[in-house]
C-alpha cells in the first residue's frame, strides 16, 4: 500500500479535533497512524504514536489492543524491559478469558529470554502451551522455545523432555531436525556425546 500517503492523511485527521464528532475521527486517526507506521515497517513511528494513543485515550475500547500492539513495536526496537512491561499491562487490563492470552504469554516468554529471565520465561511458555486451541505449528514454536529456555536455564534433562514432545508432534523433517539439533546441543551439555552424534546424524540421514 501507500502508505506515505495513508500516513500524511492520518497525521492531518489526528491533528484535528476541534468538535466531539473531529475528535472521534481524530482518535481513530492517530490509531490507524500508529498501525501504519508499524505496517510501514517504522516501529520507532509506530511506538511513539502508540504511546500517544495510550496516554490520551485510556479510556477507548481499544486502549488494551494498543498496549499489545505498543508493545510488539518496542519488541521490534529491542527495547525489551519496555516491551515486557507493555504485554504486562495489556494482560491486566483484559479479562480472564482473553483471546490473545497465548499470543502474549509467548510474547512475554521471548522477552523475558532476551533479559535473560529463564525462569519467568519458562513459566509464560507452559503458560501458553496450557491454552486450549492451539494451533500445531504454534504449540511447535513454544515447544521449541520452551526447551531452548530450559536449556539456557541449564536443565538440560527437562529441555530433552521438551524436545522429544515436540519430535513426537512434528509432521515435517525441517521441524523435527531443528528440534533434533537443538536436543543434541543439551545432550552434549550432559557430555552425552554419542548420543548427540546420533541425532546429528538423523539430521543428516533426513536431509
Amino acid at each position: 500500500g501507500d502508505y506515505p500517503a495513508a500516513i500524511a492523511a492520518y497525521e492531518r485527521v489526528s491533528a484535528q479535533a476541534q468538535s466531539p464528532v473531529e475528535e472521534m475521527f481524530a482518535r481513530t486517526a492517530l490509531y490507524r497512524l500508529a498501525q501504519t507506521h508499524a505496517l510501514d515497517r517504522n516501529p520507532a513511528g509506530a511506538a511513539e504514536t502508540w504511546q500517544k494513543f495510550i496516554a490520551a485515550y485510556p479510556k477507548d475500547a481499544r486502549h488494551p489492543f494498543a498496549l499489545a500492539q505498543f508493545g510488539n513495536a518496542l519488541k521490534a526496537q529491542q527495547n525489551y524491559a519496555a516491551a515486557l512491561l507493555a504485554y504486562q499491562q495489556y494482560r491486566a487490563s483484559v479479562g480472564a478469558n482473553d483471546p490473545l492470552a497465548p499470543y502474549v504469554a509467548l510474547m512475554l516468554g521471548a522477552g523475558y529470554v532476551e533479559v535473560k529471565e529463564y525462569g519467568a520465561a519458562i513459566q509464560e511458555f507452559k503458560t501458553a502451551l496450557a491454552s486450549q486451541g492451539l494451533l500445531p505449528t504454534m504449540r511447535l514454536s513454544l515447544l521449541q522455545q520452551l526447551g531452548e529456555a530450559q536449556a539456557a536455564a541449564g536443565d538440560h534433562e527437562a529441555a530433552l523432555l521438551t524436545f522429544a514432545a515436540g519430535i513426537a508432534e512434528a509432521k515435517t523433517n525441517t521441524t523435527k531436525a531443528s528440534l533434533d539439533v537443538a536436543a543434541a546441543r543439551s545432550l552434549l551439555a550432559l557430555q552425552r556425546t554419542r548420543a548427540a552424534l546420533d541425532r546429528l546424524k538423523r539430521v543428516l540421514a533426513n536431509l
